[in-house]
């Protein structure tokens, strides 16, 4: 009986005593870590509907037997400072390689433009599926870490970290369309022998991105999808879908064998042919 009195009076005095900042004797404040700067605010703005849907519908419109340009593709100019590329006369029997890098931060083309950023790179990638040039394709960027590289190569970067393989659905149907007008307009062959991450072309102990979780085989499969021409938006869409962050091969599967495992345990059989 006293605790159903002596309960709502303590309740009463917490709610009256003044609170302080100031921590409790005998308490030592834990210190705290500085967080590393990033060299770019991180843009929170998903993806719009509208722009996945324009996208898709953009890749479903393409005739069969056309393939992409890059005429095609809304790229958006945002120069680089100029400080960290080299000007060049490059045309198509210049440039055999297309390089994928993760930014390790948001909007990197806006980094670029900054007189701070040490290296450029021709093309970004944001999550939203916005593409923007940074670098005119006839110049050499300074992207990959390696001279003889980037005097062949385009470079392009993807607003993501390589160790979350955080890129979006539009993001990477962008980068295919991207990469797939470029090599047809530089005539590069679409395979793993010119189409490379920053981590193949950078050297020992140099960069590792795009890191682990890019899936090259389906981005693969995706590229010479559309350079063939064809509706393939929404089958890319969905099988680069990842419900809780599991495939969704993978769900369908799960559910095969539950569906599976329910018939054995109802006593259900397929129906016999006579």
């Amino acid at each position: 009986m006293k605790w159903r009195i002596l309960a709502p009076l303590c309740r009463l005095w917490l709610r009256l005593t003044p609170q302080t900042d100031s921590d409790p004797p005998g308490l030592v404040e834990t210190p705290r870590v500085p967080l590393e700067p990033v060299s770019e605010p991180v843009d929170p703005e998903p993806p719009p509907p509208r722009l996945v849907a324009e996208v898709i519908e953009a890749i479903e419109a393409e005739d069969e037997d056309e393939q992409p340009m890059i005429a095609d593709l809304t790229v958006e100019q945002l120069p680089a400072h100029g400080g960290a590329q080299t000007p060049g006369n490059r045309d198509a029997s210049d440039i055999d390689m297309i390089v994928i890098h993760t930014a390790e931060g948001e909007r990197p083309a806006h980094w670029f433009a900054d007189s701070r950023s040490p290296a450029s790179a021709h093309y970004s990638v944001y999550k939203t599926g916005r593409i923007l040039q940074s670098v005119p394709d006839k110049d050499v960027a300074w992207h990959a870490g390696n001279w003889s590289v980037n005097q062949r190569s385009l470079g392009i970067e993807t607003s993501a970290f390589a160790a979350r393989g955080d890129w979006t659905d539009v993001q990477l149907l962008q980068l295919a369309r991207l990469v797939a007008a470029l090599c047809r307009k530089y005539s590069i062959p679409i395979d793993r022998q010119h189409i490379v991450g920053h981590v193949e072309v950078s050297g020992p102990g140099g960069h590792t991105d795009p890191g682990p979780h890019f899936n090259w085989r389906n981005f693969m499969a995706t590229v010479k999808q559309i350079a063939r021409g064809g509706g393939v938006g929404t089958v890319v869409a969905f099988l680069t879908m990842t419900p809780w962050g599991i495939p969704v091969w993978v769900w369908g599967v799960g559910l095969a064998a539950l569906a599976m495992s329910a018939g054995a345990i109802l006593g259900t059989r397929p129906p016999r042919l006579t």
